[in-house]
């Protein structure tokens, strides 16, 4: 009955308690419905998974971010810039190594605040007697090109695949690499900054105030937010944590045994429970185990969690030996907070 009574509160916690707002979310999903063919499209596919992962990994919290984010840029712009070289040979476009290289490095340097998302402009311009081919890389512009066209050079961009000039041929290429950039300054640049900065406040106060979690916790909380962690965005914290077969170590007091008997370290199991780390509170059903002659060896009861750092509790353990207890979560003292962050970002 006192198991009925306990579930029953938590229950109705959930519905009085729980924050129904939706957690802030950002879709990484990239756009492809306005994509324009390509004869790239190998690239093109390759720029639409980057456009993903530069979005995930954009709140850039860990080491473990700007990694993944410097290794996805490299693979796409190893490729791009082999493609570029191959379309644009040095014999007949000299200088095209230089400035693909210089975009190359330009946006595998996306931490100096470079501005990584450039593309190279291949502008061409048909005006009487001085016609134009421009290669411009912005926002430094250190090796633009600046070419007669004629028709001869005309031919050789028709060499490439879906091109029949030079201004097609620079289409290609802008078709193909742009969705990588294009669907990360909308997801993030653009319009949704503000967001961002929101999100990356939001978890950096939940690595700092929430609780610890065990990798079944987490998996939990999300299924309770699994609106909002269904698919490829970027997702607030949650507002509640779920407590779900969480262990600990707890210090125990029970006043009716003789003095001597009465404090001992017990095992505690928190069965379920709902920790609201930004109001400060939290609870779950807990079981305790210490073995003596004294009283029953295993207690049952509840646990109210502070401010995600304190914890005190009460149990039954039969005979009217009852004992309050104080949790000791070793785990909070051994773990990087980082690593809070680390397991939701899993479900992104």
């Amino acid at each position: 009955m006192k198991w009925n009574m306990l579930l029953l509160l938590m229950t109705f916690s959930v519905g009085v308690f729980a924050d129904s707002d939706d957690l802030t979310t950002i879709s990484c999903e990239p756009n492809d419905t306005t994509l324009n063919n390509t004869s790239f499209v190998e690239l093109q596919k390759d720029a639409l998974e980057l456009a993903t992962e530069l979005c995930l990994h954009s709140l850039h919290i860990t080491d473990e971010d700007i990694g993944s984010v410097k290794n996805e840029l490299k693979v796409f712009t190893d490729k791009a810039r082999k493609a570029y070289i191959e379309a644009f040979p040095e014999a007949s476009f000299p200088g095209v190594k230089k400035i693909v290289g210089q975009w190359h490095d330009q946006t595998n340097r996306f931490d100096e605040n470079t501005d990584f998302t450039s593309l190279i402009n291949i502008i061409d311009s048909y005006e009487p007697a001085n016609s134009r081919l421009k290669f411009q890389l912005p926002p430094f512009h250190e090796h633009d090109l600046d070419f007669p066209l004629d028709d001869k050079l005309d031919r050789e961009c028709a060499k490439i695949e879906g091109a029949s000039n030079c201004r097609t041929a620079g289409e290609q290429f802008r078709y193909a690499l742009s969705p990588a950039f294009s669907s990360y300054r909308n997801a993030v640049l653009e319009n949704n900054q503000g967001k961002h900065n929101d999100l990356v406040k939001s978890w950096n106060s939940f690595m700092d105030d929430s609780r610890y979690q065990w990798p079944w916790e987490v998996w939990a909380t999300t299924q309770y937010y699994s609106n909002e962690f269904n698919g490829p965005s970027l997702v607030a914290p949650p507002k509640v944590q779920i407590i779900f077969l969480h262990p600990t170590l707890a210090v125990e007091r029970i006043d009716n045994l003789e003095r001597g008997s009465r404090d001992s370290v017990a095992i505690a199991l928190e069965w379920a429970g709902l920790n609201w780390w930004e109001k400060g509170f939290g609870f779950s059903l807990t079981s305790l185990y210490w073995d003596r002659e004294e009283a029953d060896s295993i207690g049952h009861g509840f646990t109210l969690h502070i401010k995600s750092k304190y914890s005190i509790g009460f149990v039954h353990r039969g005979n009217g030996n009852n004992g309050v207890f104080f949790n000791v979560d070793l785990t909070e003292w051994f773990t990087d907070k980082k690593e809070k962050y680390k397991k939701y970002q899993k479900y992104f």
